[in-house]
Order: C-alpha cells, then structure tokens, then sequence
C-alpha cells in the first residue's frame, strides 16, 4: 500500500506512546502551494480501498474529528505532548454508520434499499456492503437488500461501480443523485 512506506509507522508509534502530532498535509485538488499545518491527537488507523487513514482530534479551535489519509501528509514529527484517548471513543462504532472512510457532509442514518440481480446478489451475500445488511425479498431474478446506513460518496460509488447489476430503490434523495450521476456519464459518453 503506497502510503505506508512513509508515515505508517510513525503515526503508529505516536498512537501507541499516546503522542499528539504536526504534520503538513495536502488535500486532493489544492493548488500546488496549498498545504496545511496540522496538530491533532491520533486516535486510530483504517485502511479503505488500498490507502491508509488517520482519524485524529484536531487540537485547533473545533476540536473535531478528522479523517486524512497518509499519502497526503508531507511531513510529520510527534510534538512531545502526551494525551488519554478519551474511554467514550469507540473506532468501530466511530466507523459503523458509514461506508468506507468519511462522512462527506450527511450525518443523517437512512434506510437504503436496494435491488440487485440473481448474480450481484451472490456476491452481496458473501461480502455485504456494510454489516446491517438484510435481505427482504428474493427471487430468481433478483434480491432486494436493505441498509441502515449515511449514504457516503464513497457509498454512492461503490453502488456505481456495480453498473446496472443494482438499482436504488430509496430514498428517493439518493435515487435522484443516482439518476443524475448517470446521467452526466451517458451525457459524457454521446460525443
């Protein structure tokens, strides 16, 4: 994984030695000279889709939670400064109402459901998008499943990538945001 080779290890070390850190950090689509200074106190790691994270408290004003991923940070050091991860923190359930790595803006849990051909639905069934996962009705043509879950941009692309293999049944919201990302790619693809 391309962004272990640099900070993995000592962004492992800081959590282990209850060390809070500085790092620079570039996020996607900044101009060149955009960078960021940040110190935070790290809390876990997570990998997701071949990168490594760090959700760390930032220790500016807001005090909140953040996700980076560690093929963004450009240089790091531990500050010396020694923290308690606080006993209320849970990364699982941290992680649990979302797929993937963030939350992308929506905080708000909704019922997703899902309709999945004879085919893709073998494969939900052995790897489950996320662990709320049900089955409400099969037939031989199709599954349809149901999550209890924040619909991520993360989410949205992994459904995406199933093609026509799954369609969205609701919420609506998520349905029309659906409609409209298929859209523009079959408006890209006329020329």
């Amino acid at each position: 994984i391309p962004s272990a080779r640099n900070f993995l290890q000592e962004i492992t070390d800081a959590i282990k030695k209850d060390s809070a850190v500085e790092f620079i950090y570039k996020k996607f689509g900044a101009e060149d000279s955009q960078e960021e200074k940040i110190c935070g106190i790290p809390l876990c790691l997570k990998q997701y889709k071949q990168r490594w994270y760090v959700l760390a408290e930032s220790k500016h004003d807001d005090k909140q939670l953040r996700i980076y991923s560690l093929d963004r940070f450009i240089k790091m050091e531990r500050t010396g400064e020694k923290y308690i991860i606080p006993k209320k923190f849970d990364m699982y359930e941290h992680f649990f109402s979302y797929y993937g790595v963030t939350s992308g803006g929506n905080t708000r849990k909704e019922m997703v459901r899902l309709k999945a051909n004879a085919l893709q639905s073998k494969f939900l069934r052995t790897l489950p998008l996320h662990p709320t996962q049900k089955e409400v009705e099969m037939t031989d043509e199709y599954t349809i499943f149901e999550y209890y879950i924040i619909p991520t941009l993360e989410f949205r692309k992994e459904l995406l990538s199933c093609g026509s293999a799954v369609e969205v049944l609701s919420p609506q919201s998520l349905r029309e945001e659906m409609r409209t990302q298929i859209q523009e790619m079959v408006d890209m693809y006329k020329a």
